[in-house]
């Protein structure tokens, strides 16, 4: 076959090769273009939602020490309430009332 009888057969549905790419070329933009929407979507509802949830305040690096070492055993309960109400930290939820005796 010849050159020319090839690129006769080629454009036989009317756009040639060249303007098969430019749709092809045309509907790969218009897929991105809508990818790019989705995630800016997914996004900004996903900064909304953390914004809101995280209501306290971040932890201070000396009060994480301070539970670190009530966490390894370094301070006592006592120790470690005091530190924490020094530093700023939750207070302290009163002790629970001792259990009802059954009758």
């Amino acid at each position: 076959m010849s050159t020319h009888l090839i690129l006769r057969l080629g454009r036989g549905f009317g756009m040639g090769w060249h303007g098969m790419a430019l749709r092809w070329v045309a509907v790969l933009a218009l897929l991105f273009f809508i990818a790019l929407l989705v995630i800016g979507v997914v996004l900004l509802f996903r900064q909304g939602s953390t914004n809101s949830a995280n209501t306290s305040p971040p932890m201070d690096q000396a009060l994480i020490t301070v539970r670190m070492r009530y966490a390894q055993g370094e301070m006592t309960t006592q120790e470690f309430l005091e530190a924490n109400e020094a530093l700023g930290g939750a207070p302290t939820p009163p002790p629970l009332p001792p259990p009802a005796p059954p009758t």
